[in-house]
């Protein structure tokens, strides 16, 4: 928390040089004025049977997978591997014939990407075949529809039904939409927390997506 809190007043009044020993402190010097912009950061944590986390800052992600669950459940025999280290494992596993254990090793997931109109773009990941690829892909209940709703009262976001905790953002709920949707759409203003769901079929002669609010009673996040 102390980091923190150093890390805030940095952002408010800039980094303040240490005094020489032959400079005293001038106590009626003024503070350096407020930067006029500061990062939009958004943190989510996924705990279902893969954990997750995924950051988000300033038009750049970063995401995290852990391995599958099967790789706790069962143990393979990987002592004829040469040497150490996932690639010699990995290799040892196929040569076996032990594809699953493998796909265990490999599902271990980290990607890199930017986000830009709504559009999260992969760059770079350990999973080589979504390069270039969106992030989230079209949800399963409609075909080419991806769904996000957005509950800030209870701290959840959920994408194509997969509900994601928020444990740090400091967007708020209008820079949230226009994070998750693209050009030309409309986000009203309402001091309540809302429910935001998108769709990324477009409307007809739009590019934009489809929203529809609705109020939430609840109370206003710190």
């Amino acid at each position: 928390m102390e980091r923190w809190r150093k890390l805030d007043d940095v952002l408010r009044l800039g980094p303040m040089p240490e005094p020489s020993s032959n400079q005293k402190p001038n106590p009626s010097a003024k503070p350096k004025p407020i930067p006029k912009r500061y990062a939009r950061c958004l943190a989510l944590r996924r705990g279902t049977d893969r954990d997750a986390v995924l950051c988000i800052a300033d038009g750049h992600f970063g995401l995290a997978v852990d391995r599958t669950r099967l790789q706790y459940e069962r143990t393979p025999d990987l002592s004829g591997a040469k040497g150490g280290g996932m690639a010699n494992l990995v290799d040892h596993a196929l040569a076996i014939g032990d594809r699953g254990a493998a796909e265990e090793m490999l599902s271990i997931e980290g990607s890199y990407g930017t986000v830009n109109q709504g559009r999260f773009t992969v760059a770079r990941s350990t999973h080589p075949w979504k390069e270039g690829r969106e992030l989230f892909g079209p949800g399963t209940e409609e075909p080419q529809t991806r769904k996000v709703v957005v509950r800030r009262s209870s701290g959840i976001i959920e994408i194509n039904g997969e509900p994601w905790e928020i444990f740090e953002c400091n967007f708020c709920n209008r820079d949230l939409g226009r994070l998750f949707c693209r050009a030309r759409c409309v986000i009203p203003t309402s001091p309540c927390d809302h429910s935001l769901e998108t769709s990324s079929t477009p409307k007809p002669k739009s590019k934009g997506f489809a929203w529809r609010w609705s109020s939430e009673p609840s109370s206003r996040l710190p």
